[in-house]
């Protein structure tokens, strides 16, 4: 009768322990000191998304979280998520199930340069001018990034992007960066770039040169080419994207006196490649550089239609120019 009777306690102190825990698991709210950022893709699962937020600190029991949703199912939809105010299970998947509502929507196209960027993020009120221009250079915050490069330029990737208006200038920084690192891993290029022969900072240089140079996708593996083939035999680069990069401007036509511009980045007085890249390339243009053609052209010229003229000897370039261009 005795052991009947511990038993039934015991019984409902386990019960009563374990409606505490949980719920103590869904109504606890979890503090979150700074913005935290999730991404979640299509199709993930519960389990996906519960990892992604233990790397984050954002440790929720799985065990109570699979049983919640088990009870009370809601979908998960893809989306950036950002996480500011303290969370609890309840709140976590009424977010989740918002989707890409959870954020303002901007997209950065391929070849935008930092300075574009920062107007397409201001006209949407995410940041201020010149907190963000002021990153730009800012050593200290680019080094711990682990970016080696004096500036932010050719390190933001091209993307659709879903930002709240609370987010930080360096949070927005952060997550571009961050999407850079993730499309180079998924595209498994990061083996690629160590066992190549140039640096992540040169294979984006290479890539930036390449995205103002190229218009149809076809021709970036051989523009890529004739860049990478000129840095070996020494010859300077002679891009016109890095002497309106020296500009800072845009021109339909480039004089003579333009590729006399006194500027680090002008790459017909230089050689090498630029200090830095000249814009943030997107993926097609850094795979032409990792993989580019095999061809032995050492010019280019525009036709003018978003094509170009491919020569391999001087003779021939200057045929090309004299009926395509004039200086």
């Amino acid at each position: 009768m005795i052991k009947n009777i511990n038993l039934k306690y015991l019984v409902i102190v386990f019960i009563v322990i374990f409606i505490f825990t949980f719920l103590y698991n869904w109504f606890f709210q979890k503090n979150i000191d700074e913005t935290i950022y999730i991404k979640v893709n299509r199709g993930e699962s519960l389990e996906d998304v519960l990892y992604k937020m233990d790397q984050k600190g954002l440790n929720f029991s799985h065990f109570y979280a699979k049983l919640y949703y088990k009870l009370f199912p809601k979908q998960i939809n893809a989306g950036d998520y950002f996480f500011k105010n303290d969370l609890n299970l309840i709140n976590l998947s009424e977010i989740l199930a918002q989707g890409f509502l959870n954020g303002i929507k901007i997209t950065i196209p391929e070849g935008f340069r930092f300075k574009e960027i920062k107007k397409r993020l201001s006209k949407k009120d995410l940041i201020d001018e010149t907190i963000f221009q002021n990153l730009f250079k800012d050593e200290e915050f680019i080094n711990s990034l682990g970016i080696k490069s004096t500036t932010l330029e050719g390190y933001l990737y091209p993307d659709t992007y879903y930002f709240v208006k609370s987010n930080t200038e360096k949070e927005i920084i952060k997550r571009m960066h961050l999407q850079l690192k993730e499309i180079l891993e998924k595209n498994k290029l990061l083996k690629k770039i160590k066992d190549s022969n140039f640096t992540l900072k040169e294979i984006l240089t290479l890539a930036s040169l390449v995205e103002w140079e190229a218009q149809i996708d076809k021709e970036r593996d051989i523009i890529a080419q004739v860049f990478i083939r000129r840095l070996k035999i020494s010859k300077p680069l002679e891009s016109c994207a890095s002497i309106e990069y020296a500009l800072d401007k845009h021109k339909k036509k480039l004089y003579r006196e333009d590729l006399k511009v006194k500027s680090p980045f002008n790459t017909y007085e230089n050689y090498g490649l630029p200090p830095t890249p000249i814009n943030n390339p997107g993926i097609k243009s850094i795979k032409a550089v990792l993989n580019p053609a095999d061809t032995d052209y050492l010019y280019f010229v525009s036709k003018n239609d978003g094509t170009h003229v491919f020569s391999k000897s001087y003779n021939e370039h200057v045929k090309a120019k004299r009926k395509y261009q004039s200086w």
